[in-house]
């Protein structure tokens, strides 16, 4: 009997608290990234970052234990060389957004990145755009990965 109440004591010692850190949806999380697509597996070692392996993008995005992203993203080879359609390490679009009138809000994948002019680099494949400003009726495209996106959108009442 002793033995069995040591080791409930021992058990019971070791709890743990989830808290989700960073995510590509904007309000689930402490921080967004919009480049975190489909995040499956973590590891760490006791004086590293956190690596988070992006299935989508075949990266590994770092960051720290609060969530900031670190400027080192590893590209990862992808796992079938004959999957023509797998995300190649380094796609990824560049894009240059811009309307009149300028100071528009933008939204890439319903998250706010910004406002127009904006340069931003976005991972690969489709990205859902909305540009919209006050009383003017917004904009919504699809951008699709083909290197550089430059958007110039008019709005209108």
């Amino acid at each position: 009997m002793t033995f069995a109440l040591t080791i409930g004591t021992v058990s019971f010692g070791q709890h743990y608290a989830q808290t989700n850190l960073v995510s590509n949806a904007v309000g689930d999380t402490r921080v967004t990234d919009l480049q975190l697509i489909n995040p499956w597996g973590l590891s760490r070692g006791s004086d590293s970052p956190w690596w988070v392996s992006d299935n989508a993008t075949s990266f590994s995005t770092l960051y720290n234990g609060v969530g900031a992203k670190q400027s080192l993203i590893v590209a990862m080879s992808k796992a079938d060389p004959n999957n023509e359609n797998a995300p190649r390490p380094g796609s990824h679009i560049h894009a240059h957004i811009s309307s009149t009138p300028p100071g528009a809000d933008i939204q890439v994948d319903g998250a706010y990145v910004g406002t127009t002019p904006l340069d931003i680099d976005l991972t690969c494949c489709f990205h859902d755009v909305t540009i919209s400003k006050p009383g003017l009726k917004p904009w919504t495209g699809r951008v699709r990965n083909n290197g550089h996106a430059n958007i110039n959108v008019q709005l209108r009442k």
